[in-house]
């Protein structure tokens, strides 16, 4: 095999394991959030905390995003909502967060 063949047979693998890396990656909550995709950031939460529970960040995430849903949606609709993030945020605090964050969270529910 001369240089040449090892060179395009090097970048063909390096192409192809890119396009899969970027196929399989799972979707960033954060990115979720931003684009407003809150069912599918709240379905990447509940994979991930199912895999591993004692993860206070993504219980404080899921409150946040349940609050948001419960402003964008009709008034009848916000309870469940409301529960859910005090649920999550309870959670997070179970877990155990720095008093600094349960106070932040607090001030988010009242």
């Amino acid at each position: 095999m001369n240089y040449y063949s090892i060179t395009r047979l090097a970048s063909l693998a390096l192409a192809i394991g890119f396009f899969l890396a970027c196929s399989t990656s799972k979707p960033n909550i954060d990115t979720l959030v931003q684009n407003s995709m809150y069912e599918e950031a709240l379905t990447e939460i509940n994979t991930s905390l199912q895999a591993n529970p004692n993860q206070s960040n993504l219980y404080i995430k899921k409150g946040e995003i349940n609050l948001a849903l419960a402003q964008k949606s009709e008034i009848t609709n916000r309870v469940d909502f409301y529960s859910e993030a005090v649920k999550a945020y309870s959670e997070a605090i179970k877990i155990g967060i720095s008093p600094e964050q349960e106070a932040e969270l607090l001030q988010h529910l009242y």
